[in-house]
């Protein structure tokens, strides 16, 4: 670019940067904290950094079953991309075991703990952090999953029940304290944001730390994390349909084990099935207390 193109360039630069800033408020602005910039604007999560936010990136591990034939998903190809350049490593677990998904969550488990990634101090992670091929997560979903330092933390994802329609992958109790799993049945709203402990979370985008996993001996069924016992897989033969899946199995070992579970509702993630699913923003109420959150009524789904 010659230098009269460069000046004319830059004096446009200047007149669109002079424009904006005469149609900016009034108002001063009002300075953010990191957690508030990390939550809530995208650009800012890039360039607003801080070393307690890089520490705990690096102590996260995330982990991508694929099938051989499909690959990663471009967008979530990209978010790896953009975590792995803030220092969360990844890698992508080929998955051949087909339909045997809990194989395949346990393993991932197995090699967490035994052949564990190391952060860049040399010590190893503390968070495995599963996603699904299938999953679109918000680009902040490491740290909105590890800032609040439990030992498993889900997102807010959905998936859809043959019967019900929409639903949330993880239970909430009833005003009667039934764990029952939320559904779009009458277009109620949930909490946009905050830490909600739930009976059951779905294993789609899931952080789990080495403390919890640690918690199992792998020496009996009951203590495979994800692995469904035979008999459940023998009454599954004789009706057609399993009545626990690996991802309830492992939530119902945690609640064994004393390792209480949560959803960051603010970690909201579409879920690719025939169509991206997701609860439609207009009923993601910033103003809802998530901890005070109950199912509202006795038509969703009981959890079992």
């Amino acid at each position: 670019m010659g230098r009269e193109k460069q000046t004319r360039f830059a004096t446009r630069l200047q007149d669109a940067s002079e424009q904006r800033m005469s149609l900016a408020p009034t108002q001063p602005p009002v300075e953010k904290s990191i957690v508030e910039r990390v939550s809530t604007d995208t650009i800012e999560w890039y360039f607003h950094q801080c070393e307690e936010h890089r520490a705990l990136l690096n102590d996260i591990y995330v982990v991508v079953p694929v099938r051989p034939q499909e690959g990663v998903n471009c967008d979530l190809a990209r978010k790896l991309s953009t975590w792995y350049g803030e220092g969360t490593a990844y890698a992508h677990l080929n998955d051949h075991m087909g339909g045997f998904i809990e194989c395949t969550r346990a393993n991932m488990a197995w090699t967490f703990l035994n052949e564990p990634p190391l952060r860049q101090d040399g010590q190893p992670c503390k968070y495995l952090l599963m996603i699904d091929n299938d999953m679109e997560p918000p680009i902040n979903l490491p740290y909105l999953l590890a800032r609040h330092g439990k030992d498993v933390v889900g997102s807010c994802a959905m998936s859809v029940d043959q019967d019900y329609g929409p639903q949330l992958c993880f239970s909430v109790k009833d005003p009667e304290g039934k764990y029952r799993f939320p559904t779009m049945r009458g277009g109620k709203a949930i909490p946009a944001h905050g830490l909600k402990e739930v009976g059951h979370v779905g294993t789609g985008a899931l952080l789990i730390s080495r403390d919890a996993l640690e918690k199992f001996t792998w020496d009996s069924i009951d203590e495979f994390p994800f692995i469904v016992p035979d008999e459940v897989r023998m009454e599954g033969a004789k009706t057609g349909t399993l009545t626990i899946g690996e991802d309830i199995r492992f939530c119902n070992q945690l609640r064994a084990k004393g390792i209480q579970m949560y959803v960051d509702l603010e970690a909201h993630c579409g879920h690719r099935k025939i169509m991206a699913l997701g609860w439609d923003d207009p009923l993601r109420d910033p103003l809802m207390d998530a901890e005070a959150w109950v199912v509202p009524d006795g038509k969703e789904i009981v959890s079992r």
